[in-house]
């Protein structure tokens, strides 16, 4: 007669608190995964944003170094903070900082159309902070959301 109770509890199957255990456990397993999950998608976000922000002040940076570099002697036009213009071979390159969006960096050749250089500048700080004693020196900030980024550079003019 014990066997055949055994037998039939066996049959039966899970009871009511054996379903709701395991749903618990399987519910707190999934909010964790999905929880971790989300903060690591989270993190390589912020991480991707402060990367991109730092290749394109880079690659900014060594864009207009390498025309300033390029530049004929006694060609700079240096009267604003925010501007700078020089004369590579005939053409007459000009940097600004867009004055219909300020957080752009632009270039005109000749006076002509602009092309954006790099965007998402910080408004508040200068681009070309400094020019003396043939050393020009370059400052770009950029700022998206909740990182910054700073790149600085000197670079000696041939013969200002």
């Amino acid at each position: 007669m014990i066997k055949n109770k055994n037998k039939s509890r066996l049959k039966k199957g899970l009871t009511l608190i054996e379903v709701i255990v395991t749903i618990g456990i399987f519910s707190l397993v999934s909010i964790t995964a999905t929880t971790v999950f989300t903060v690591c998608l989270s993190s390589w976000h912020k991480q991707k944003e402060g990367l991109d922000l730092m290749r394109n002040a880079n690659w900014a940076l060594k864009f207009l170094t390498n025309e300033i570099r390029q530049a004929e002697e006694n060609s700079f036009n240096y009267t604003d903070v925010n501007e700078i213009s020089f004369t590579i071979d005939t053409d007459t390159i000009t940097y600004r900082k867009d004055p219909t969006n300020q957080e752009l960096l632009v270039r005109e050749v000749n006076g002509g159309g602009q092309e954006t250089v790099v965007s998402n500048l910080k408004t508040s700080v200068d681009i070309f902070p400094g020019y003396a004693d043939g050393l020009l020196e370059i400052e770009i900030y950029l700022a998206r959301t909740s990182r910054e980024v700073q790149l600085k550079s000197k670079i000696r003019i041939r013969n200002p």
